[in-house]
């Protein structure tokens, strides 16, 4: 194993790309969860149960809410992470460039 650190863009961008697919296919299966429950929800009477399963729809929604913004989360680390290192790559050539 290796000291150095190091970073590689390329790598970075191939990371996020990846999870960006993987997320936007996780929004959407999210999204067309909720609305087929809505629609069936809509049709539907479940004598006894509806207020069961209206507590157990309830957390479901939290629970994807959360998911939502845990992905949302990471997406602005990534981002920031990626500029954070541009930055530091910028700032370490400029620092050699000006080596007499």
């Amino acid at each position: 194993m290796s000291d150095r650190l190091a970073f590689n863009i390329s790598d970075s961008e191939s990371a996020q790309q990846n999870f960006l697919a993987v997320a936007t296919r996780l929004e959407q299966l999210i999204a067309e969860r909720d609305k087929e429950v809505k629609t069936a929800m809509a049709d539907a009477r479940i004598d006894g149960a509806d207020a069961t399963y209206l507590a157990k729809e309830q957390r479901w929604n939290a629970i994807s809410d959360n998911t939502k913004n845990i992905v949302q989360a990471l997406k602005q680390a990534m981002t920031q992470n990626d500029a954070t290192a541009q930055n530091a790559l910028s700032k370490a050539k400029a620092a050699v460039d000006a080596i007499a």
